[in-house]
């Protein structure tokens, strides 16, 4: 991913890099993907200078296994068992938070945070700042992200709101008094990035809060995939394509 000669591509995004592939192009981690899904419309037309990012990613992310002990443990503590069923995770993951994905490395984050940084800097910009803490919580599928970005211009709710309305696959469930916003429930198995919460940042300059819902293994990986194979060939790109 982080090979400056292959591309890392979301096609709604920067499939302008796809084409200068040498044989290789990589698909970015599930967390980035609906990150700057979300974000980069927003970033074409208004600089992002800094995001501080919080993930809630479920258990699919680890894979099967983790899937298993999730409902092995919630389980065994429902019906107030002694014996809790260990494994995978460094803690149960049961009604539980795990601020932990990945290995520590010497920064003081873990690998997953900082494939965060690493990767939406070479999707959007190197120039922007990124603060991200990844927390594994007990949802089966779906990841959601709690975001702060500062822009580098004035920018009104409306005029956000309409930008994320017009770009592709992005899809607003944001009506906070009807309780209506993005959940992992009413968004598995579905491609398309869902944004709410959308709301002024009071305590900065041209800053605001979203939050944003992905299918982790859709949007947040096959589907990135296929969209990626999709435009090279409607485009003619693919070596060898009938």
């Amino acid at each position: 991913r982080m090979f400056p000669e292959v591309p890392l591509i979301v096609p709604e995004v920067n499939f302008s890099e796809a084409p200068k592939n040498q044989g290789i192009i990589a698909n970015p981690n599930c967390s980035t993907i609906q990150l700057v899904a979300a974000i980069g419309p927003i970033h074409k037309i208004n600089p992002i200078k800094r995001i501080v990012v919080s993930t809630y990613q479920s258990v699919s992310g680890t894979g099967l296994k983790a899937m298993e002990i999730l409902k092995a443990q919630s389980r065994a503590m429902i019906e107030e068992k002694e014996d809790i069923p260990q494994g995978v995770y460094p803690h149960p993951i049961a009604f539980n938070l795990i601020p932990q994905i990945d290995v520590l490395l010497e920064s003081g984050m873990y690998r997953e945070e900082e494939k965060m940084v690493r990767e939406t800097k070479k999707i959007l910009s190197d120039s922007i700042k990124i603060c991200p803490t990844c927390v594994r919580v007990p949802v089966v599928s779906c990841h959601c992200e709690s975001v702060n970005v500062e822009l580098t211009n004035p920018m009104s709710l409306n005029e956000i709101s309409r930008v994320l309305e017009q770009a592709e696959d992005v899809v607003i469930m944001d009506k906070p008094s009807d309780s209506v916003y993005p959940t992992p429930l009413n968004c598995q198995d579905r491609d398309e990035v869902f944004v709410g919460r959308l709301r002024q940042d009071f305590s900065c300059h041209n800053a605001f809060n979203m939050w944003i819902t992905a299918d982790n293994l859709r949007r947040g990986a096959a589907t990135n995939a296929v969209k990626i194979y999709t435009k090279m060939a409607e485009n003619d790109l693919i070596k060898g394509n009938s």
